[in-house]
């Protein structure tokens, strides 16, 4: 039987490798036989998100980011003056976000940037919770009239940010790990700052990048009929 050093080792190789169903069923037996450790942990927290973002059934994909949120926290409880935790409780708390009605979305954005801010003062070169620092700037940008309100009631005051500071930190993650899910919002956000073809360039980028599982493949998609 292998021992934890040796399973973290094999699962973070997997993983490396886009091999997210092995990495899963590996880190899913080690939690039965090391449930309360941090390593353990917050790397199943990673191999939920994973498995989510591959799959198009959607009610499939909220148990997964839901299961995801969960071992996050289990991690944090444990530890939390590390980023990995962190980085995934944000992750896939924006992930359900489409799932939340209006309300609950705008009390878990606040959770999701704090989160995402601790994890980055952990590691400030984290190409991926560079993104999802992005995505809250991104969507707090594009905050609705109803959004506004609920914002307003809960914290007495609204979010701000802009599509040029999401821009920035999709910018900085590119420069560090380029990946399919970062380039198109860096191109969408050219679109929204009204350069037009700077945008085309970036979904033809986009369009042309190595993708793996469902939702970069509508990522592929998307960027391929905007380019």
């Amino acid at each position: 039987i292998p021992n934890m050093e040796e399973v973290v080792k094999e699962v973070d190789e997997l993983a490396e490798a886009k091999q997210y169903e092995e990495a899963h069923k590996i880190i899913s037996d080690a939690f039965v036989k090391y449930p309360d450790q941090y390593e353990i942990l917050w790397r199943l927290s990673r191999s939920e998100f994973d498995i989510a973002e591959m799959l198009s059934d959607k009610s499939a994909t909220q148990v997964h980011f839901e299961k995801s949120c969960e071992y996050a926290q289990q991690a944090l409880k444990i530890n939390d003056q590390s980023s990995p935790p962190h980085k995934y409780f944000a992750m896939a708390l924006s992930g359900l976000l489409d799932f939340l009605p209006t309300k609950d979305q705008v009390t878990k954005s606040a959770l999701i940037k704090e989160h995402a801010d601790i994890a980055l003062k952990f590691e400030p070169k984290d190409a991926t919770t560079l993104h999802v620092v992005g995505r809250w700037c991104f969507e707090v940008a594009s905050i609705g009239y109803i959004q506004r309100t609920f914002a307003k009631a809960i914290w007495g005051t609204v979010p701000t940010s802009s599509y040029q500071e999401a821009l920035d930190y999709f910018l900085k993650s590119n420069e560090i790990e380029p990946y399919i899910g970062n380039s198109i919002f860096i191109a969408h956000s050219y679109d929204k700052l009204k350069q037009s073809e700077k945008a085309k360039e970036w979904y033809s980028i986009t369009a042309s990048m190595p993708h793996t599982g469902f939702a970069e493949e509508q990522i592929q998609k998307e960027a391929a009929s905007k380019k």
